[in-house]
């Protein structure tokens, strides 16, 4: 699921590959895609001004969509995993993470290509930015987090929490 940064749509998919966004608070349905993806959509994000929406999937690809159409902008495939996260930054600039542990950083929205990748340590379930966009907080399998460089991709800090929430440096 996401929300619109306006809090006026919500995106919601499937583990059919379908995306569905609804209007709210009424949750009126605006606009369904069928087979979004060929494989179970793990990941959603919003653009800053909600112009676009990005989609992730185990199909191994990202989808961008115009946010006010549904209509697909590009498909990005240069992961090997499937695709477990997607965030953006204030910028435009989208960062993706696989369950291999690759993270890419991609150029925008609007024309994106790799700029660079890292691996991590973890085998990504998912990853997002802080309020500045200058850090990544990557979450792996057996609680494990990263810490990493927006700008660099460089591991700034590795912990695993516990179950009660404490962290196990």
């Amino acid at each position: 699921l996401a929300v619109s940064n306006g809090g006026d749509k919500l995106i919601a998919c499937d583990e059919a590959g379908s995306v569905s966004i609804f209007s709210l608070p009424d949750v009126t349905l605006l606009k369904h895609i069928d087979k979004a993806h060929t494989g179970k959509i793990s990941n959603i994000a919003v653009s800053v001004n909600d112009s676009i929406f990005v989609t992730a999937s185990d199909d191994k690809t990202i989808k961008i969509w115009k946010f006010t159409s549904g209509s697909l902008l590009h498909t990005l495939s240069n992961h090997k995993e499937a695709v477990k996260g997607v965030c953006i930054d204030a910028f435009n600039q989208l960062y993706s993470g696989d369950g291999g542990g690759k993270v890419i950083k991609w150029s925008n929205l609007n024309n994106p290509k790799p700029v660079m990748s890292a691996q991590t340590g973890v085998d990504i379930i998912d990853l997002n930015l802080d309020r500045t966009g200058s850090m990544m907080f990557v979450s792996g399998r057996h609680y494990h987090i990263e810490v990493v460089d927006s700008d660099s991709l460089k591991l700034k800090a590795s912990f695993v929490h516990s179950r009660n929430g404490l962290p196990e440096v």
